[in-house]
């Protein structure tokens, strides 16, 4: 399912395209369901989650059969009657997801419940990123710049923890927050990371010169991001030290890779492409692995111990993959654009953005 901001991004690789080649860094090696009180949750009726007999493969690169793994009971609707809810965070038992129709961040307890606005009158929202004590997100102003905020989880006033002035195309976009630091995407045909303390204070610039950055994640070990390029078959996926320096390549030649985590030995991430995939590669350096291959437009993604969890808005469905590629387990299907994940230590939850539901579904 295309989304106004999918138009966007693809505006964005052909302007980068014709802004001819950026500065250049050296190649990396080739739920029962808890009904919320309006009471319209959808009845779902899908069979349990099973194996999935398609892709992944033990630590190859060109992927392979999978294992196959116990089914998990079928997931439920734990909020509905939201207008079009996508991205995810959770912390302390709450879920809190961005709402562009809403012009809101709404929050709902994990357990399930009717939603309720955290943050109102946020126009232009992008992505948000919860740690114990706050939520953060990204607005654009839709002129090429717009800003950082901030409210505590217990709620209060939004602050502005940045500003970024209108630019040629862009704008503030992935968001991911740090011990010590937020740090987001500043896309345009020469996009920059940007990161900025938690208590507010200077801009420093990450990297810059980045082209058409749109995914972020971060670890104790360093930044890292996906760039689109400026081509279908340009894109990368890149590094910078916690202390910032020359940006390093960790994969290139990817066909528009979107989103990425990290666990702090290797960064995962999902290619739209076509053809789309989720792949890995080691920090540290060396090859990329494929854990899927051949799906349609993986978008989301996020991590446990020992399980890669990525969704499709396009296929309607999420799955999980282990992290070695021996094992692959259908979570759901038959969704309405799942637009988001987020976990806690026994469940996955997800939005529906087409239907308007929170979705949550044993891991």
């Amino acid at each position: 399912m295309k989304t106004t901001f999918d138009f966007a991004v693809l505006a964005l690789v052909g302007i980068g395209a014709i802004a001819g080649c950026g500065g250049g860094t050296a190649s990396a090696p080739a739920p029962t369901a808890l009904q919320p009180p309006k009471a319209k949750a959808p009845t779902t009726e899908q069979e349990p989650a099973k194996a999935d007999p398609t892709p992944a493969t033990p630590a190859t690169s060109a992927g392979a059969k999978p294992l196959a793994t116990p089914a998990a009971p079928a997931p439920t609707a734990i909020v509905s009657d939201l207008k079009s809810p996508e991205r995810l965070a959770i912390s302390g038992g709450q879920l809190f997801w961005i709402d562009r129709k809403e012009g809101a961040i709404m929050t709902a307890p994990t357990t399930g419940g009717e939603a309720k606005p955290f943050a109102t009158k946020q126009k232009g929202l992008e992505d948000l990123s919860v740690d114990g004590a706050a939520v953060y997100w990204t607005v654009s102003d839709g002129k090429g710049g717009g800003a950082v905020m901030e409210a505590p989880l217990k709620g209060g006033a939004p602050t502005k923890l940045a500003t970024m002035a209108p630019s040629d195309l862009g704008g503030p976009l992935g968001l991911v927050v740090g011990e010590s630091h937020v740090q987001w995407v500043h896309s345009m045909a020469f996009g920059s990371i940007l990161k900025v303390g938690k208590a507010g204070g200077g801009t420093t610039t990450v990297a810059s010169k980045q082209r058409s950055p749109f995914g972020i994640a971060a670890d104790a070990a360093g930044t890292y991001w996906t760039t689109f390029g400026a081509g279908i078959a340009d894109g990368a996926v890149m590094a910078a030290g916690p202390k910032g320096g020359e940006p390093r390549v960790i994969a290139d030649h990817q066909r528009s890779p979107w989103r990425i985590a990290s666990d702090g030995k290797d960064v995962f991430w999902t290619v739209k492409g076509p053809p789309g995939a989720v792949l890995k590669a080691p920090i540290a350096g060396g090859a990329s692995t494929t854990l899927v291959a051949d799906v349609k437009d993986p978008t989301s993604i996020a991590l446990d111990g020992e399980w890669v969890y990525w969704a499709s808005d396009e296929l309607d469905v999420v799955k999980k993959v282990k992290k070695d590629g021996s094992a692959s387990v259908v979570i759901a299907e038959s969704q309405k654009g799942p637009a988001g994940l987020a976990l806690d230590a026994t469940s996955v939850y997800w939005p529906n953005k087409a239907d308007g539901t929170i979705m949550k579904a044993p891991k």
